[in-house]
């Protein structure tokens, strides 16, 4: 199982779980891309940059985002760029993907869309 070529739905940050949005595009997420690509969503803003990705290392590099500010959803979105700067490790067990930090906190877990998502 690989990082790549699957689009990865936030549905924890830290222990917080988040609630199921109506509006798909409102809901955070992650699409690791070739060449150390990686694009998505804050849950209000479009996001993309780059990932190394070494094992179970990964360190996400030269972010960017736009600049929306949104009625609903900016307390996650900005939780979710704060936290994703500080992640150096994953798991992939099944359809979910864990990052953790370095000292091994479990910042995001995410859920692997599928085509019987709806999405």
């Amino acid at each position: 199982m690989t990082l790549q070529d699957t689009q990865w739905r936030l549905v924890q940050l830290l222990d917080e779980a988040l609630p199921e949005q109506e509006n798909v595009m409102r809901h955070p997420a992650l699409m690791f891309l070739p060449e150390g690509r990686v694009a998505g969503s804050d849950g209000c803003n479009r996001l993309m940059g780059g990932y190394h990705e070494q094992g179970q290392l990964l360190h996400f590099t030269q972010l960017a985002s736009t600049l929306m500010a949104c009625v609903d959803g900016m307390e996650t979105a900005d939780k979710f760029n704060h936290l994703i700067t500080d992640v150096r490790h994953y798991h992939i067990k099944e359809d979910v993907l864990e990052l953790f930090s370095d000292s091994g906190e479990l910042l995001m877990r995410f859920h692997r869309e599928t085509a019987t998502d709806g999405r």
